[in-house]
């Protein structure tokens, strides 16, 4: 039978918000992969013409398409990296929340990767809000920092259930072990 004292319920709240929230940090992963496209696909011109400026000697041999080519297997190896990062923290959110065994690893990258949430969120205002006529790869929208608000939300929201298991997690084995 399930205990119902107030640690139990708080337990099961909290590893249920860690499944809910992990699997939408994977979700999030989407994100990553349309930014990263809209990128490529709608600032073709403009990346290539950054970097033929800050490379003019050693970009000079190579092709408009060799350049925007390598700039593209680059920016994919990072976006896998971001999304794999994504996965992981999920999973080991989810499993978590389902009390199986789960790397103690993705609490701090948890934290690495909020910082570098706030930092993006904080370039995107600057970018939205401050007139620049220098060159942007991208005019950031209200919706994606909307959407970098979200994930920031969801990561913090996970480092706290995260917590409150593991603290409900070791009052009620102290309890168990006081009454044996």
């Amino acid at each position: 039978m399930e205990d119902n004292s107030l640690k139990q319920i708080k337990l099961r709240q909290s590893r249920n918000t860690l499944v809910v929230v992990g699997t939408g940090i994977i979700i999030m992963s989407a994100w990553t992969v349309i930014k990263s496209l809209s990128l490529t696909l709608f600032e073709r011109n403009n990346i290539t013409a950054a970097i033929r400026e800050m490379g003019e000697e050693t970009m000079a041999e190579f092709s408009d398409n060799e350049v925007f080519a390598a700039f593209c297997a680059v920016l994919c190896a990072i976006t896998l990296i971001f999304i794999g990062i994504r996965v992981y923290i999920g999973l080991s959110a989810i499993s978590e929340g389902k009390d199986k065994k789960s790397g103690s690893l993705y609490i701090p990258l948890t934290v690495v990767y909020i910082g570098i949430t706030i930092y993006q969120i904080i370039l995107q205002a600057m970018d939205l809000l401050v007139e620049n006529d220098d060159f942007k790869l991208e005019q950031p929208s209200a919706a994606a920092i909307l959407i970098e608000l979200t994930s920031l939300i969801m990561l913090t929201e996970m480092i706290i259930a995260a917590v409150r298991v593991k603290k409900y997690r070791n009052e009620t084995r102290r309890e168990e072990a006081d009454a044996a």
